[in-house]
């Protein structure tokens, strides 16, 4: 009310002293609101912080938006400069032409190099190259389908950070980074080395095995470190307003007293992150079913042709070993990290809800309605962490991917056992 009649009347003494229009009142009156606005929620308004933050996204992130842009997962958008059409369409060319090349790497090896193979191996490589290809081209539609929108999310997340004083530890973010990147590297040029002495150095095989099963795998690891930075991020920001929280609500200082507009701020904060989660798991939803059927077909195939060659040592050797074990510590590192930072989410808020709980209301009679209705956010599941409607992302779906992983080995040791038995009658039969 106080604020109102002062404006009315600074109105009045404007028009009055300085002889102006009405339009032309009401615009400087509105420009003078719009300044007193900017002055009193300079958490949503103060480009400049906005701005900063962006340009701290784009230094200690630089190196993944440089694997992205080379894997085609990420839009030529997230650096500003490159925001003309013309980048878009460089990129669009750059994705079809690595397209092509993938899906008649894939093409060729399944033609030419698993056909002295059973049907049984056949099918299953051909199923894990058909969900690779599958895979990448939905990794290049999304990368394609965000280009307008990656600066939006990157404004969105600094204005959110700037609202909440959160003020990112660089360091720590690229050290985050470069630990993902360096690993995806690792494991990349490791398979290169070891896939060439796999096919006995020979050049052609070798290239048809890195465009059919090395690359996209790499592709989509650099595209899960994107899904991995986010994740992290919301759970740094969780536990930073887990400590706030904590230090609004257990002063040590008696005359301060824990005050209800700020628990209710943070308990918005805290809702936003969640309702983040949530939004990038169901971007992600399509990529993940994709790597956990890859994944799962590799990892039990491997297996398979693991336990089958230990009775045949002779027929394999150390780069076979290497290759195997290399596969199978890739896929249980894929599938494991997707659920690892979902757990981290879920871990900061069950942090928080124990915390809420050791509120004694006693003591805060102010804060009961604050403090139930935030206790009861923390218990209603949003599905924040569930994919495709079924596949919940936490630790316990390891259970279910082990027993899954156990039937499936069964049967294929009863298919195996079956194909023999059958084999044998007719080359008998042959022979007489």
């Amino acid at each position: 009310m106080w604020k109102d009649w002062k404006l009315s009347r600074k109105r009045a003494q404007v028009a009055t002293w300085f002889k102006r229009t009405p339009f032309e009142t009401s615009v400087l009156i509105r420009k003078r609101r719009i300044r007193e606005l900017h002055s009193r929620y300079s958490f949503t308004s103060n480009w400049k912080g906005v701005q900063s933050n962006n340009d701290s996204f784009n230094r200690h992130l630089n190196w993944l938006f440089v694997a992205s842009l080379l894997a085609s997962t990420a839009p030529s958008s997230i650096y500003p400069k490159f925001q003309p059409r013309f980048y878009a369409h460089l990129q669009l060319g750059w994705m079809l032409v690595s397209y092509v090349w993938l899906c008649l790497s894939a093409f060729l090896e399944f033609v030419n190099i698993t056909f002295c193979l059973s049907d049984l191996e056949r099918l299953l490589y051909g199923v894990e190259s058909l969900t690779y290809i599958l895979h990448i081209a939905y990794i290049m539609f999304l990368a394609w389908q965000w280009r307008q929108r990656v600066q939006t999310v990157f404004t969105a997340i600094a204005q959110f950070d700037l609202e909440m004083g959160y003020i990112e530890n660089c360091e720590r973010s690229k050290h985050f980074v470069q630990l993902q990147l360096w690993l995806v590297g690792i494991l990349g040029v490791s398979a290169f080395i070891i896939d060439f002495g796999y096919h006995k150095w020979n050049l052609c095989k070798w290239l048809l095995s890195i465009g059919t099963y090395v690359l996209p795998n790499v592709i989509s690891s650099v595209s899960f470190v994107q899904y991995y930075v986010l994740l992290q991020g919301v759970a740094w920001r969780l536990q930073k307003i887990n400590q706030f929280l904590r230090q609004e609500l257990f002063s040590f200082d008696p005359n301060c007293k824990p005050q209800r507009p700020t628990v209710q701020k943070l308990r918005g904060l805290q809702a936003q992150l969640i309702r983040f989660t949530k939004s990038v798991n169901r971007v992600y939803e399509v990529s993940i079913l994709f790597v956990y059927v890859g994944s799962f077909v590799n990892f039990n195939l491997n297996l398979f042709l693991a336990y089958k060659t230990i009775d045949r040592p002779e027929t394999s050797g150390w780069f076979w070993w290497s290759y195997m074990i290399l596969w199978l510590g890739m896929h249980m590192g894929k599938m494991f990290s997707i659920l690892f930072f979902n757990h981290l989410v879920q871990l900061e808020q069950s942090n928080c809800l124990a915390l809420m709980f050791k509120v004694r209301l006693s003591d805060s009679h102010h804060l009961i309605e604050s403090c139930k209705h935030f206790v009861l956010q923390l218990q209603t599941r949003i599905r924040e962490n569930v994919v495709c409607g079924v596949i919940q992302l936490d630790l316990q779906f390891i259970t279910a991917l082990t027993m899954a992983t156990t039937n499936v080995f069964i049967f294929l040791l009863q298919y195996d056992i079956t194909f023999e038995a059958l084999s044998k009658p007719a080359n008998d039969t042959k022979t007489v």
